[in-house]
């Protein structure tokens, strides 16, 4: 089922956490990806650029290379629906609660896949969050 399987400790549940914290990166990977293609958009620039100068350097993100061409295409089929990463995000954010830990971009990408969840379009892949973010930016 996974391409890597990484013993976390003996304690129990740590690998659940773990994945937690690995779909956490992946929310807000997916939020930035769409918030520079939302940009791009709105400057002028063609987000297929945005592909181009983000596959090279520091900013390379397996997110903006997966999901960047299906947001780009508007291909929201369910790989990891936004309903199944807010549940996972939110059982992150309830963890950081009760380690005392402060994830404010996290936050905000919860927030993001609760709009998109009213919006009706939690069965669509998470990165369907871009059409929140088109709509809040009057696109």
């Amino acid at each position: 089922m996974a391409a890597k399987i990484v013993y976390v400790g003996e304690a129990h549940g740590l690998g659940t956490t773990l994945k937690l914290i690995n779909n956490l990166v992946m929310a807000v990977a997916i939020q930035a990806s769409a918030e520079a293609l939302v940009l791009a958009k709105k400057a002028g620039i063609d987000p297929g650029k945005v592909m181009e100068i983000t596959s090279v350097g520091g900013a390379r993100t397996g997110a903006m290379e997966v999901r960047g061409p299906w947001m780009i295409e508007r291909n929201f089929a369910p790989h990891f629906s936004a309903n199944n990463m807010y549940k996972d995000l939110s059982t992150a954010m309830k963890l950081a609660d009760e380690c005392g830990a402060v994830l404010p971009t996290a936050s905000l990408s919860l927030e993001m896949l609760r709009a998109a969840r009213s919006r009706g379009n939690g069965e669509q892949d998470s990165c369907v969050i871009i059409t929140v973010l088109e709509a809040l930016s009057g696109l």
